[in-house]
């Protein structure tokens, strides 16, 4: 095991710890939800990450996860910090996902987003961020969630950029910004985390972004990387 492996699973020790004891907690029945980051497997210094803020779809039980056989938690009866740092299951099928079809429509001129990966900022499975604020403590455990994704940001995976997927994922950073390309609409808003470059854009399946839209994010970032 090298040194990023090493770091890697001792922040998944300490992350799923906390997300577990925080999910089986008898006073935070509210927050009984399915809890999962990577949708590829994390690696070193990639030129991007693509940085979503959060699992979407229903607010599945914690259990609805763990007992799910493609996810090989049966015996363990709750999420490993081994499984915890591995791809998302169904990653197999990313070149049929209708959001990653958008996304790369962005940036497929330039090959340096060609090394990238997928994650979330926030772990929880709700139907939006909304959902999981609502609940009890829900704010709170958010907040703590946000740090565990920096600390692993600046820390252990050292991405060259970081490209949060809707404007408002990258609001929740709580970096310094600035609009750097606007239509009617923020088009990409730019910052740093702790040296590395953070770029915000429309959600590829939020409101509509045009052709030309797209053509012009994609130049603007690769112009300021």
């Amino acid at each position: 095991m090298n040194e990023f492996e090493e770091a890697l699973l001792e922040w998944s020790k300490n992350t799923v710890d906390y997300l577990h004891t925080v999910v089986t907690n008898p006073e935070n029945k509210e927050l009984d939800l399915s809890f999962y980051a990577f949708q590829t497997a994390p690696k070193y210094k990639p030129n991007v990450i693509f940085l979503g803020i959060n699992p979407g779809g229903k607010a599945y039980p914690y259990e609805s996860l763990y007992k799910n056989p493609i996810w090989n938690l049966i015996e363990h009866n709750r999420m490993t910090p081994e499984r915890f740092i591995q791809a998302n299951p169904d990653i197999e099928k990313l070149e049929t996902w209708k959001v990653w079809i958008k996304l790369k429509r962005f940036f497929e001129k330039y090959e340096f987003f060609n090394d990238y990966m997928l994650m979330n900022l926030i772990y929880f499975n709700t139907p939006n961020i909304h959902d999981l604020l609502r609940r009890k403590n829900g704010s709170a455990i958010f907040k703590k969630n946000v740090e565990l994704t920096k600390d692993l940001l600046i820390n252990v995976i050292q991405p060259k950029i970081i490209i949060c997927l809707g404007t408002s994922c990258f609001d929740r950073l709580n970096i310094k910004s600035q609009v750097i390309l606007k239509g009617k609409k923020r088009l990409v808003v730019k910052g740093e985390l702790n040296g590395i470059k953070v770029f915000g854009i429309p959600h590829p399946s939020g409101s509509f972004t045009s052709n030309e839209d797209k053509d012009r994010i994609g130049n603007t970032i690769f112009e300021n990387i």
